[in-house]
């Protein structure tokens, strides 16, 4: 999108959300129904900002949605590269108020909220905390020193700032467990799911789905979504069943397969614009994280109608399914648990009842695009 484009606003609240790409990850898909859910309240309206080229969503049909000329989000909050960012992002910033006052700045992803601490504009700014702080800060411990400090930098900016999270658990962290990392005010806002249009897609064809029953599985290949333990209890299971992966093939990936010599059992799609019509054919769909923040996978299953079975990760996985199938959760830490379950499922056939589901409407679009666009509100004069 470029300048005589934007054209004069008469919406009272005004947002601008900013993340570091459109990779194919969950936050990336959240930023984007979110978008299209305020534009579609009354008297609002979304922008959307992406730091990079880099991208696996198709994108081209959004409106108010601009790309910055870089074409990856690698260390673009590097010392070297954030001026130019920086100046390019507040290029985009002020085209935009060309048609009219901001109300407010959200930031996706931890090089975004590196970029937008530093910028120099009036417009309320806040973070938008997609995952478990202190398992990422965890994580990049036990993978270096410089990659630790790197991250423990990038999220140190979010200090006494006004941030949302994805889930109360982590928010839980934020109010006192990280001493160096405390929010001047905390609000969590679930993930926003439009279940009139995932149902619809739901139905679409799929020439490439299996023809017999299959578990599916969605994730990036990463320390944190744990695939060596997905495949250890999937092998562990014996069950006949093959498993299917929504995930981007990889040498990294295949190798890790090869070395559970289950090359016959599991099946790698790649990634896909359309994940819907799979979850709905799907007998099961497995979540294996060492963390998370709210998984998408695990709502939008539900929501196509196919039971979950999920590790008991910080966080999200319990407050999806709080008071519902509490009994869908296993524990990180025993793979045997996780495979019995799998087995289990498989031969009883649970049924989804939405109707029976607690969170239901809290994750509906116009739900979060509301507690978006009412949060927006309340802290413009702080």
């Amino acid at each position: 999108m470029n300048a005589t484009e934007v054209q004069q606003s008469e919406h009272a609240v005004r947002i601008i959300h900013i993340i570091d790409s459109f990779n194919g990850g969950g936050a990336e898909a959240v930023v984007l129904r979110l978008h299209e859910a305020i534009n579609n309240q009354p008297n609002a309206e979304s922008y959307i900002v992406s730091l990079s080229r880099r991208s696996d969503y198709d994108i081209s049909h959004l409106t108010n949605c601009f790309v910055l000329p870089f074409g990856t989000n690698k260390n673009l909050d590097s010392w070297y590269r954030v001026g130019k960012v920086r100046q390019e992002l507040l290029k985009v910033i002020r085209n935009i108020e060309q048609s009219g006052a901001v109300t407010a700045i959200y930031s996706h992803l931890d090089v975004s909220h590196s970029v937008v601490a530093c910028l120099q504009c009036e417009i309320k700014r806040h973070y938008v905390v997609h995952a478990s702080c202190k398992a990422e800060l965890s994580n990049a411990k036990k993978r270096g020193f410089f990659g630790y400090q790197r991250l423990k930098r990038r999220k140190a900016v979010m200090h006494q700032q006004h941030l949302v999270t994805v889930s109360a658990g982590v928010g839980s962290e934020l109010q006192g467990d990280i001493d160096w990392l405390q929010a001047a005010s905390l609000t969590t806002i679930y993930n926003p799911f439009d279940t009139q249009a995932i149902l619809h897609s739901a139905q679409a064809t799929e020439p490439a789905l299996p023809q017999s029953p299959y578990l599916l599985h969605i994730g990036r290949v990463s320390a944190q979504k744990r695939h060596d333990r997905l495949f250890d209890a999937y092998k562990r299971s014996g069950v006949d069943t093959k498993l299917v992966l929504l995930t981007k093939d990889s040498t990294k990936l295949r190798k890790l397969i090869k070395n559970y010599d289950l090359e016959d059992k599991v099946v790698v799609i790649g990634f896909t614009q359309n994940p819907f019509v799979w979850m709905r054919h799907a007998e099961l769909l497995l979540l294996s994280s060492d963390y998370e923040g709210l998984p998408n996978v695990l709502n939008e299953a539900l929501i196509c109608g196919t039971p979950v079975l999920s590790t008991d990760c910080p966080h999200g996985p319990a407050e999806i399914l709080q008071n519902f199938h509490e009994d869908w959760l296993v524990p990180m830490s025993d793979i045997d648990t996780f495979a019995k379950k799998i087995k289990l499922l498989l031969q009883t056939k649970p049924k989804v009842d939405v109707e029976q589901w607690p969170m239901y409407e809290k994750i509906q679009a116009s739900y979060a695009a509301n507690s978006y666009i009412q949060h927006a509100l309340k802290h413009m004069a702080d």
